[in-house]
């Protein structure tokens, strides 16, 4: 912003000094001449601030400070990659399983973790359900499939 200012005022400060020559000049030969001169001076007064604002934009990416704390793996992003979709169809399993048991559910939702031991385990398992009757038949396919006790909530009608 600074070079595009300085390049403004080179062009006013040329064309005011340039009419003030060309008003002083003799009306002969000459002023063909000294036009002329005049016309290369405002050139040349207009690529030097250009040049310059130019030779200092750089496109140097190893000048960028990278903060490598946000900056993810190739292995981090395709193992939260392979949690999703795991997560994505241990889901489908679930709604499955609870609605060959007669059970209806608005939704469920499965979180995993990875752990660099053990692998990816199930974190928790959560199931919205219509019915306070299906509470305890949830409870027990999720803990015989999955080995896991779910958090189960109740929701207040099928309509909603």
């Amino acid at each position: 912003m600074k070079d595009i200012g300085i390049v403004i005022f080179v062009i006013c400060v040329s064309s005011v000094a340039c009419s003030v020559v060309s008003c002083i000049a003799p009306q002969n030969g000459s002023k063909r001449i000294l036009s002329m001169v005049l016309g290369v001076f405002i050139v040349c007064a207009l690529i030097v601030p250009i040049k310059n604002a130019v030779s200092g934009f750089s496109l140097n990416i190893d000048d960028i400070k990278l903060n490598h704390s946000e900056i993810a793996t190739a292995d981090e992003i395709l193992e939260k990659n392979v949690i999703s979709e795991a997560e994505r169809r241990l889901e489908k399993v679930l709604g499955v399983l609870l609605r060959e048991n007669d059970i209806k559910f608005k939704g469920c939702k499965i979180n995993l973790k990875s752990d660099k031991d053990t692998g990816i385990n199930i974190d928790s398992i959560r199931i919205y359900l219509y019915k306070t009757e299906d509470i305890m038949k949830a409870e027990r396919i999720v803990k015989s499939k999955f080995e896991v006790s779910p958090e189960i909530y109740r929701c207040k009608n099928e309509n909603q």
